[in-house]
């Protein structure tokens, strides 16, 4: 595959934390609401358990070539590549909240997954407070009908989507269904990344010329020391060398 079409592949893609919610059929979200609801103070995530089930669906359906994954490699010069489908078998690490693959003494960052999904709605319900009796007529109301078209790779799928008839007064639920979500549950720090580049270019630091480690220290020092940012949050490694590949490039 060529490396555009590999790298739109990566682009387009649900990311690794985000695919144990966008791959589960209606059932399942709708009993993980159901858990979600149910916590309390004796029992306060009661459906946690249920997400990691989901999660070990994921990586079976990625294992079988059902669904595939694209990543940048750690130590590489930055490209998106296909991750193979026995990097999922027994004894790869599959890390959802970092959105990294390692296995086989290679690991890749900023994982995206493809494949037939059944629903538009992909805002993790840990992320946005939602009406559960919205949620329901939601669902009810949109979908999306997956067309199994093969593409040059093992399980990949294009998505063509179709939408339900509208009940009167419901198509701002639709809508909201309709809008793509990128949030991970924090806001996004590509804006501050952005404002901290430019200073750093201003001081005649050359990122595009520097390993890359050393440009996310970089991001990290000038972030916390101008504008007393917590690097904590939001400049982890996937995200700043998103980043930087947006900005410069491959690192050359």
């Amino acid at each position: 595959m060529e490396k555009d079409t590999l790298f739109k592949q990566w682009e387009d893609g649900v990311s690794l934390g985000h695919s144990w919610w966008v791959y589960a059929d209606l059932q399942k979200k709708k009993r993980f609401r159901e858990l979600q609801q149910a916590a309390s103070p004796t029992d306060p995530a009661p459906h946690m358990g249920f997400r990691h089930s989901l999660e070990d669906e994921v990586i079976g359906r990625l294992s079988s070539g059902e669904l595939q994954a694209f990543g940048i490699e750690y130590r590489s010069a930055g490209e998106a590549t296909a991750i193979p489908r026995n990097y999922f078998w027994k004894g790869g690490k599959i890390d959802f909240d970092n959105d990294t693959v390692t296995a086989l003494g290679r690991k890749f960052g900023q994982v995206t997954v493809q494949g037939k999904r059944e629903l538009i709605v992909e805002t993790l319900p840990e992320i946005v407070a939602v009406d559960p009796r919205q949620d329901v007529e939601r669902d009810a109301l949109c979908r999306v009908i997956a067309e199994p078209q093969q593409l040059d790779g093992p399980g990949l799928r294009q998505r063509t989507s179709e939408t339900v008839p509208i009940a009167e007064g419901s198509a701002h639920l639709v809508e909201s269904a309709h809008a793509p979500s990128k949030q991970r549950g924090r806001p996004s720090k590509a804006a501050e990344i952005e404002k901290v580049i430019e200073i750093l270019l201003g001081k005649g630091i050359d990122l595009a010329k520097l390993p890359r480690p050393e440009a996310m220290a970089e991001i990290r020092n000038c972030a916390a020391d101008e504008l007393n940012s917590d690097v904590n949050i939001g400049f982890s490694d996937p995200v700043l060398e998103r980043v930087l590949f947006r900005r410069f490039g491959p690192r050359r």
